[in-house]
Formats: C-alpha cells, sequence, structure tokens
C-alpha cells in the first residue's frame, strides 16, 4: 500500500515526471466529482480538508490496488493473487467510482439544500413534507444557465481525449489503440447524450425533451466507456454508451426518491456510469484489443464476445472494494467533521449565498435551525410573485432584472428598504414600486422626436 521510494519527486531523472503529471490531473477529477454533490451547503473549509484526504490517502491507495505492478488487482501485476487484474484502461472504477462513491457519502450526511431553512415558504427546501397528506414532495431547483453548462460539457467531452487516450501512455507503437480509443469515446458519448434525452422525456415529471439530460448524458457516456475503451469494438462502444445513458437516469431518479441532494448530478454521472463502465468491460472486450492494449498482461476477453467470464467477475470484484473502501474512509471523514459541526454553512449563509458576507448572530457563532416546523401545509403554497429560492431573487436597478449572480452591496439604508419591501405584508407596495420603476425605464428608452430644423434661407 505504502510507496518505496521517489518521495517528493527526488528521483529526478526525467523519465517518470510525465507520469506523475498525468496522474495529477486523475486525482484532482475524483476531487472534484465529490464537489457537485456538495455544492451551496458544505463549508469551504470542509471540502478542502476531505480533497486533502482524498488525495493523499483514498484515491492513491485504489490507484496502487488497480494500476501499479505490486497492487493485488492490478492487470499489470505478474502475478496476481486472484488470477488476473481488474480491466479499468482509464479510471472508470479508479477515478470515477471514487469520486462518486464519495460524493454519495457527502451528499447524505451533508443533508438536502434549505434543510434547515429559517424561511420555508421562502427559501424552499429540496425535499419538504406535506403534513396533510402524510408525504414527501421534490421541490424544482433553481434554474442554471444551460449555456454555460453546454460550454462546461463540451470543455470536458475534449479533455477526455487526452482523459482516455493518454490513458495508453505512448503513441509510437500504440497507434491502432489510441485510435480505438477516441473512436469508442465519440461513440459512446453521442449515443448516450441522445439516449438519455429519450428517456427523459418519459422520466421527467414535464414529459418533455430537456438539454440537461443531454449534456449529463453525454458525461455519463464518457465515463461508462472508460474501462473499456481500449478494449471493446464500436459497436460494443454503442451499447455500453446507450446503457449508460439509462443507467444515470435511473441513478438521478433514485437519488430523488431516497431524498439525497445532489445538485451537479454527480453521483448518477460518475458512480453509477463508473460501476457500469467496470462491468461493461468484462462483457464487451475482445481479446484481440486486448493483446494490443495490454501487451505483457493476462487479461480475459468479455463475457459476451469470447465467452469468458472472469474478466466480469475480477471487474464486478474489483468495483464492490472500491465501493467499500471509499465509502467507509469517506464516512469516517464527513460524520466527524459533522459532529464537529464544522461541516455544513449555517442557515443564514446558505440562504445569502456563498459570495455574500454577513454577520453570524451570537457574536460570530453559527446558529442551527432545527428540523421542526420544516413541513407545511398546502395553503402555504408561495404566488408566482414570489421566489422558491433565494438564487432566483432578482434586485430592480432601474427596472432592469438582474439574476446574473453578481454580488451586490447595499448600505444600511438600502438594506432597511429592501427589508421592508421584503416583508410580505408588503407586496403590494414592492410590486407598485417595481411596475413604476420599469414604466420610467421604458419612457426614457423611447427616443424623444426632434424638432424638425427649419430650413435655410
Amino acid at each position: 500500500v505504502r510507496g518505496s521510494g521517489q518521495y517528493f519527486l527526488s528521483k529526478d531523472d526525467g523519465v517518470d515526471l510525465h507520469i506523475w503529471f498525468f496522474q495529477s490531473t486523475y486525482v484532482i477529477t475524483a476531487a472534484t466529482i465529490t464537489s457537485g454533490a456538495l455544492a451551496e451547503r458544505c463549508r469551504t473549509l470542509s471540502y478542502v480538508a476531505f480533497s486533502t484526504l482524498l488525495s493523499a490517502i483514498i484515491y492513491p491507495i485504489v490507484v496502487h490496488w488497480v494500476w501499479s505492478d505490486q497492487g493485488f488487482l492490478s492487470a499489470f501485476n505478474p502475478n496476481p493473487p486472484l488470477g488476473q487484474g481488474v480491466l479499468d484502461f482509464a479510471g472508470g472504477g479508479v477515478v470515477h467510482l471514487v469520486g462518486g462513491t464519495s460524493a454519495l457519502v457527502g451528499a447524505w450526511l451533508l443533508g438536502y439544500r434549505n434543510q434547515f431553512s429559517t424561511d420555508p415558504t421562502r427559501y424552499r427546501p429540496r425535499f419538504e413534507r406535506i403534513i396533510e397528506e402524510n408525504r414527501w414532495i421534490t421541490n424544482a431547483a433553481p434554474p442554471n444557465s444551460v449555456s454555460l453548462q453546454a460550454m462546461g460539457v463540451f470543455i470536458l467531452w475534449f479533455g477526455w481525449f487526452g482523459f482516455n487516450c493518454g490513458s495508453t501512455l505512448a503513441v509510437v507503437g500504440y497507434q491502432h489503440t489510441v485510435g480505438l480509443v477516441a473512436v469508442n469515446s465519440v461513440i459512446s458519448g453521442a449515443v448516450a447524450s441522445l439516449v438519455a434525452v429519450v428517456i427523459g422525456r418519459f422520466m421527467n415529471a414535464d414529459k418533455r425533451f430537456s438539454m440537461s439530460d443531454s449534456l449529463n448524458g453525454a458525461l455519463a457516456g464518457l465515463v461508462s466507456i472508460t474501462s473499456g475503451s481500449a478494449s471493446v469494438e464500436p459497436w460494443g462502444a454503442l451499447v455500453i454508451g446507450a446503457v449508460g445513458a439509462l443507467v444515470y437516469k435511473l441513478a438521478s431518479e433514485g437519488m430523488l426518491r431516497a431524498r439525497i441532494d445532489d445538485p451537479l448530478d454527480a453521483v448518477a454521472v460518475h458512480m453509477a456510469p463508473g460501476f457500469w463502465a467496470l462491468l461493461s468491460a468484462g462483457l464487451f472486450s475482445a481479446s484481440r484489443h486486448l493483446a494490443q492494449a495490454y501487451p505483457d498482461a493476462n487479461l480475459g476477453g468479455g463475457l459476451f464476445v469470447n465467452g469468458e467470464g472472469k474478466t466480469f467477475g475480477i471487474n464486478l470484484l474489483g468495483g464492490v472494494i472500491i465501493i467499500a473502501w471509499t465509502a467507509l474512509t469517506s464516512f469516517a471523514a464527513f460524520f466527524a467533521m459533522k459532529k464537529l459541526d464544522i461541516l455544513r454553512l449555517s442557515p443564514e449563509q446558505e440562504e445569502a449565498g456563498l459570495g455574500v458576507e454577513i454577520d453570524a448572530p451570537g457574536g460570530g457563532d453559527t446558529i442551527f435551525a432545527t428540523m421542526g416546523g420544516i413541513g407545511h401545509s398546502r395553503d402555504d403554497e408561495l404566488t408566482d410573485n414570489h421566489s422558491n429560492s433565494h438564487q432566483l431573487a432578482s434586485m430592480s436597478d432601474g427596472g432592469m432584472t438582474r439574476s446574473d449572480g453578481g454580488v451586490v452591496l447595499f448600505t444600511d439604508d438600502q438594506v432597511a428598504v429592501l427589508d421592508l419591501l421584503a416583508d410580505g405584508n408588503n407586496a403590494d407596495l414592492l410590486r407598485t414600486v417595481l411596475e413604476a420603476a420599469a414604466d420610467k425605464k421604458r419612457s426614457d428608452a423611447v427616443p424623444k422626436k426632434k424638432k424638425p430644423k427649419k430650413a435655410k434661407k
């Protein structure tokens, strides 16, 4: 488990530095996956502390098990204890399953957004109990910028070619493998994007096509192909991507039913497809591609291609071991921070937003609301004139509504006026003020007619 040399890259012969840099991008990916599930309610320092733990202990041990020539789950081990190692070419288990599992544990222990809201009728919890009907409902999440989401996904997709193709660790002599990896990555991501949209058309509450399904589906397809990208045929990548989209949608729905809040669907995009990536590599890998990608390893082909089930069994066992190790260590870390009351933001800070500095009540002490009174009756449903979340709240600036997420500083007098207007009893006054401001803005925007100049004699 422990290292045996080259501490702090002390043996600087230039041979392994590129490997160190390449592996650093993998551990960064695993750590950032977790952040998506903790968004909007986790303390920054708590996340930094957990990222340090994951990067220093949790992830390196898994990497040693699966990719070191001494790891007991490694395909590069000349004498593997289990007869052969886990087939995980680009990190479906090592990277995505580790990051997704820690995200699941963290989101579960952290709780859902606005769970301890100071004003549940204004800052609606993600999950809410209807007392009269004795049932839970899922409130709509605040809207986001789909254009920025799309740009981020395309950046990730482009980077995935380095992620998957770079896992050959060489180009000369591996041209065929690099090309196969690139083709399989494109096919799996594209097919998963389309299939996720179609599935979402029937599974989503509004029964509409969703751009978010398309984008997250593409990521799920790219995750699904990571383990077997160098060993499956292109038709296998198509099947893997399609199933990966279904796995993503089912996992996303399962998280909602379990009332585990995951703002970025990190668990559904990374953990579930990451586990499927390991299984699919054991089902669809072809022996002829394995011989090129792993020339020194004795790996059996896929169950559906070569009729060999050993690789599937080893990958299944490896996935279970990775989940168990990551879940146990992540639980210990998040549970300790929760007990020390350093994991979650105060309700006031959560409602104000992480980008806004507020004075905590009680001389800087963090005050947490109790669970009592979170449920409300249907008579308390908000009207269309109210925001469902502080993230939807906008400010009027001369009649122009701003929802760009920018932080605006107010004087004490301005804060007092805003508090007055935000009072539910002053809703009519607020509406009148905003309408007047909007009318003034429109009137100012209308160009005034210029008087015609008199013709010169």
